[in-house]
């Protein structure tokens, strides 16, 4: 803390920056008490707005501030209202910062239901839960308060329209129509890729837009909060991608094993020239390999017998033992 202080009174802050990089080591190491903590972070918080080099940074520290509260009485906890409302304010400034977790803060948390700055409190809610026409809603409501903040109504709707894009994608099952897109974040017909371009651009979203069908198909998304219905949803995808892949290995392995022993059971077969056991054996290998293709479709999620993709591959499968076996056993057929 000296060394901060001294760099801070001589103005030169920027030789000591880079250092805030390795400040969770430099914890472990000094092993300073909770308070202290406090007066670092919202130190380097205050050095990074002042020396504008990365406003993520800034806010970075000044929620590891607010995290330090936790589990603190409500008179200790109030010291921290400014500083909590700085950080609303700041994310929603942000261009660049999408997801928090100030909503979990006990620090963030009491300003719910306090007077002066319950609408602060509302309008994070908005930025991370809800979608544009809300904000549209409390800014006009609230166009004084937003003023009083400095907060520009044009940047807000761009950030909240990506942030409602985002949404869209983690709610609508991967396949977003652009009429919804439209309607949510209102905007013309040949706006939708645009946003949706934007919104990769910012890492946002990872999708594909089907022009023909007019829909975006969404393959990754970005959570702007990360609570436990995000980690249930989590568990049920890793959950159904273990049970997918073992089912696939499972099928690789029976599949394998059973082409063996058929091979085998028809080399044999073809070898003693036994015409009735070879053609019930070519019988039982073309089954084995309907029924593992079959399967290996269904594991993939296709529905190949509608289709009826899997026939070339039975035929194919079926050709080929043949050549094999008349290679062996040229008198098998006559």
């Amino acid at each position: 803390m000296q060394a901060l202080n001294l760099a801070l009174n001589g103005k030169i802050t920027d030789h000591i920056i880079p250092s805030f990089k390795k400040i969770d080591s430099f914890l472990k190491e000094w092993n300073i008490g909770i308070k202290d903590q406090r007066n670092l972070f919202l130190t380097f918080a205050n050095v990074l707005k002042e020396n504008k080099s990365s406003g993520m940074d800034s806010f970075k520290f000044l929620t590891k501030y607010l995290a330090t509260f936790s589990g603190e009485d409500p008179y200790i906890m109030s010291e921290a209202k400014e500083e909590a409302v700085r950080a609303v304010i700041e994310f929603v400034k942000a261009p660049d910062i999408f997801q928090c977790d100030l909503l979990d803060m006990p620090a963030v948390g009491q300003l719910e239901k306090d007077a002066k700055y319950a609408l602060v409190y509302q309008l994070l809610k908005i930025f991370l839960t809800q979608r544009l026409d809300a904000y549209l809603e409390f800014q006009a409501a609230n166009s004084t308060l937003m003023k009083s903040y400095g907060l520009v109504h044009e940047d807000c709707i761009t950030k909240m329209r990506l942030m409602s894009l985002v949404d869209l994608g983690s709610n609508e099952s991967g396949r977003i129509p652009y009429i919804l897109i439209n309607d949510t974040l209102r905007i013309n017909d040949d706006e939708v890729e645009l946003w949706v371009v934007k919104a990769i651009t910012a890492k946002l979203i990872d999708c594909k837009m089907d022009q023909m069908n007019q829909v975006v198909i969404v393959s990754r998304c970005t959570e702007r909060i990360f609570g436990q219905h995000q980690w249930q949803s989590l568990r049920s995808k890793l959950a159904a991608w273990r049970v997918k892949n073992f089912t696939q290995l499972m099928i690789y392995f029976f599949t394998q094993v059973s082409f063996f022993f058929a091979m085998i059971c028809l080399t044999y077969v073809a070898i003693v020239k036994e015409k009735v056991s070879f053609i019930i054996c070519l019988a039982v290998y073309s089954f084995i390999i309907c029924l593992a293709v079959y399967l290996f479709e269904r594991s993939q999620s296709r529905c190949c017998w509608s289709r009826l993709k899997i026939f070339p591959k039975l035929f194919l499968h079926i050709f080929c033992a043949c050549r094999y076996l008349l290679f062996v056993s040229p008198d098998i057929c006559i």
